[in-house]
């Protein structure tokens, strides 16, 4: 939060995959990093939202995004839960299955952290 509030060129993916995420929670945080309400909402608006149902829809997002990576110079993707929607899409008899949609996302990630320098979590 801190380099995303000091920074104002620089933009957040933030995938949330369990549908538990808080705007209001965030701004909290950014208040407590930011020196306005202007810089808040500046902040706040560089946090751009998606949130895919399955890991197919997060893999066929994250095919799509590279200009966007670009236009709204991202330095930051954070999915919220990987392992979450992983669990939840695919069981004990679906191993290759879940092995190939994570190896896809991987190196999707991987690919925009080296071309981009575009750090990643999960």
């Amino acid at each position: 939060m801190t380099t995303l509030a000091g920074s104002a060129d620089m933009a957040v993916f933030y995938f949330d995959t369990e549908g538990t995420f808080s705007p209001s929670r965030l701004e909290q945080l950014a208040s407590h990093y930011c020196d306005s309400e202007a810089s808040v909402i500046s902040t706040l608006d560089r946090i751009i939202q998606f949130q895919p149902n399955s890991a197919l829809s997060l893999y066929q997002v994250l095919v799509q995004i590279e200009e966007k990576i670009i236009v709204d110079n991202v330095k930051l993707i954070v999915i919220d839960s990987l392992a979450a929607v992983i669990r939840r899409d695919f069981d004990s008899e679906t191993l290759s299955e879940r092995t190939s949609i994570l190896s896809k996302i991987s190196s999707l990630l991987k690919f925009y952290s080296d071309k981009f320098q575009c750090r990643w979590s999960s």
